[in-house]
């Protein structure tokens, strides 16, 4: 390359140096938890490839303001890491970086955790997830929803963290394979529907109530499908649901399906 090509820029500000002496830093109270998948990731990456010059942004005081996964893999490798020097920097910040930042997905998690576990005998919860998912083809998202057998809006944020974080269980493997097959049978009667949350949600809702048969549900969505109508609330699902579920059925028959 000549000269001529080269980037030109302003008198450098910053000075980025590098150490092994990874004790000198430190966590800035009130940043996000260590998130020991992104560390793996990470990990995993220096391994491979080495440390790039990818520096952590630090106080004068050694608090990490940005870059503490890659500070805690450089520990794990015994790697060199990079890192600069900013004052006035504070956990202001450290909100604003980390909100500028893209956010790993459930899919990415999923993979990561496969991963981690991938050499292992224990089959992994992940593992059965990923299974699940192969199988069916429904969205990462109602598989999810299917192994911990929950309705719709209850995952919560406590669950979701539970998935990142690895310590996520499937609730019921057979119980979920044997939901996934039944849905995938109501695939050809409600195509736009069968395997959405909020309808999955109702069907999962519907299991706990006494007397409710998924065999029943099939036969019924043979003869009056096309009274299955796709709805983004729970409420107006469950309505419909008990529509078709109890149709032709004598007063005394009926299962109430209805959101109590």
């Amino acid at each position: 390359m000549t000269t001529k090509n080269k980037l030109e820029g302003d008198k450098t500000q910053y000075q980025i140096y590098s150490t092994y002496n990874y004790d000198q830093f430190k966590l800035l109270p009130g940043n996000r938890d260590i998130n020991k998948a992104h560390v793996y990731r990470l990990k995993k990456s220096i391994e491979e490839n080495g440390m790039l010059v990818n520096p952590i942004i630090v106080t004068p005081e050694g608090y990490i303001i940005d870059g503490q996964h890659t500070w805690s893999a450089a520990k794990l490798c015994e790697d060199i890491i990079y890192y600069i020097i900013l004052e006035h920097y504070g956990i202001n910040e450290v909100q604003v970086l980390n909100m500028n930042q893209r956010g790993w997905g459930n899919t990415e998690f999923l993979n990561m955790h496969c991963e981690m576990h991938s050499n292992k005998n224990d089959r992994s919860d992940y593992i059965k997830l990923r299974e699940f998912q192969e199988e069916f083809g429904f969205p990462l998202s109602v598989c999810i929803q299917i192994c911990s057998n929950v309705v719709h809006g209850t995952t919560g944020a406590s669950r979701n963290m539970a998935f990142r974080d690895g310590t996520w269980k499937m609730t019921d493997k057979s119980k979920a394979f044997r939901l996934g097959r039944q849905l995938q049978q109501l695939k050809q009667y409600f195509p736009k529907g069968y395997c959405r949350s909020v309808f999955v949600g109702s069907i999962i809702s519907a299991q706990k109530i006494e007397g409710f048969s998924m065999s029943e549900l099939l036969k019924k969505v043979k003869i009056a499908g096309n009274h299955l109508e796709t709805h983004g609330k729970i409420r107006e699902t469950r309505l419909n649901l008990d529509k078709v579920y109890n149709y032709r059925r004598r007063a005394d028959e009926k299962i109430d399906l209805r959101m109590r």
